[in-house]
């Protein structure tokens, strides 16, 4: 029988039994030391070659908004939740990826009430780790909160998709279908420390790059990556034209 950890690995979740000595590691609460969060994402800005500090605070929260999705699928699928506290976790960065190492074991829900299973991963994925730790990013890079919730939001879409697709109980499906409903829709604003859920986003569809005939979404907001040495536009980035768009999708059909 598979572990939590490696239904996590299954998904290709960064989620680590073990840290890499090979790699830089953070632990969880440094992230709201100002001093220890400027040094690792002058790093990120080092590795990534981004011009300025306020790409780097993107990127990283772009990265970083995958522990979200983590605590979507552990709920959804399993019924469980890790101690999510900063102190309760190592980071590991390599330059392009987080990874997230927890201690201590998932811990059972199961005998919660859906709907008080819900609010209390959410509430805590929210309020003691997402939000202090975004807030962190924003104060040393200047980068704005509702750009670093949007690219969570945006990675959330697709995310769950992943799920859906690696999962056949319908029951299931539905569950993963109402948690991210909640989290994206009902998940009250102050857990966010804003006035409305930063979450609740419509994106607009666009053609998807790689396969014809599908449909993707597009950003909220650019992600800066084009601040990077030689970058350009994503293909999802609302700051690219449709004609721009369509010569990436006859770049890609190309190659």
């Amino acid at each position: 029988m598979k572990t939590v950890l490696q239904s996590c690995q299954e998904l290709h979740f960064p989620v680590l039994k073990e840290v890499d000595d090979r790699w830089p590691v953070i632990q969880g609460d440094h992230l709201l030391d100002q001093s220890k969060i400027e040094a690792l994402l002058k790093d990120v800005q080092e590795q990534l070659k981004l011009s300025k500090l306020l790409a780097a605070g993107s990127l990283f929260g772009a990265r970083y908004g995958q522990i979200a999705g983590i605590s979507l699928f552990l709920l959804s699928c399993h019924q469980c939740m890790y101690d999510l506290s900063l102190r309760n976790q190592t980071i590991q960065y390599d330059g392009k990826m987080i990874q997230f190492m927890f201690h201590g074991d998932c811990q059972s829900l199961e005998h919660l009430g859906i709907q008080e299973q819900r609010e209390r991963v959410f509430r805590h994925l929210l309020e003691d780790h997402l939000t202090p730790v975004f807030q962190s990013v924003s104060r040393v890079t200047r980068i704005p909160l509702q750009t670093l919730w949007s690219h969570t939001s945006f990675l959330l879409h697709f995310i769950k998709n992943r799920i859906l697709n690696h999962i056949d109980d319908v029951s299931i499906k539905s569950r993963v279908e109402e948690d991210f409903r909640f989290l994206i829709k009902g998940a009250p604003p102050h857990w966010f420390g804003m006035k409305k859920n930063p979450l609740d986003i419509e994106f607009k569809e666009i053609p998807d790059l790689f396969e014809e005939g599908k449909k993707s979404i597009q950003r909220h907001r650019c992600c800066l990556k084009y601040l990077s040495e030689g970058g350009r536009y994503c293909y999802t980035c609302p700051s690219l034209g449709e004609e721009e768009r369509k010569e990436r999708r006859r770049e890609y059909k190309n190659r």
